[in-house]
C-alpha cells in the first residue's frame, strides 16, 4: 500500500462514501478532490484507489480535515491512520486543525493528539 498526494484517476463515487445518508454524485466527488487544499490517496498495488483524505485549508492558521474514506474491505489494515499522519504532515504547524465526526470515531482522532471539542454543523440531506 502505498500513501500518495493527490488522486491520478478519480475512483468511483460508489465504492466510497458507505452508509452515508446522501452520497456525493461522481461529478460532485470529482470536485471534492479537485477543490480540496490537500488531498491524499492510499493506492494498492495494482494501481486501485483504496481510500482518500482531504483537508481545506488557509495555509496560515486554519484547517480542517473534509474526509477520510476506505473502502470497507480495506478497513482495519491501517490505511486511515496512514492517510490522517500524511494530512497532518502536509498541513505542517497550523495552529488548529479541526474536523467533525461521529462518536464512533472520537477514539481514531485522539490517537493523532486531537481533543473533543463543541462543533456545530448543518447538514442538507
Amino acid at each position: 500500500m502505498e500513501i500518495r498526494d493527490g488522486v491520478e484517476v478519480i475512483p468511483d463515487v460508489e465504492d466510497f462514501f458507505v452508509g452515508w445518508t446522501k452520497r456525493p454524485t461522481q461529478e460532485v466527488f470529482k470536485n471534492i478532490l479537485k477543490n480540496s487544499d490537500v488531498v491524499v490517496a492510499a493506492v494498492d498495488e495494482t494501481g486501485t484507489v483504496v481510500g482518500f483524505a482531504t483537508a481545506l485549508t488557509d495555509h496560515a492558521l486554519a484547517a480542517y480535515i473534509s474526509l477520510i474514506e476506505v473502502l470497507p474491505e480495506h478497513q482495519g489494515k491501517g490505511i486511515g491512520k496512514a492517510m490522517t499522519d500524511r494530512i497532518i504532515e502536509r498541513l505542517g504547524n497550523i495552529y488548529m486543525i479541526d474536523t467533525v465526526c461521529d462518536e464512533n470515531l472520537v477514539g481514531f482522532y485522539e490517537k493523532f493528539g486531537m481533543k473533543r471539542g463543541i462543533a456545530m454543523m448543518k447538514r442538507n440531506y
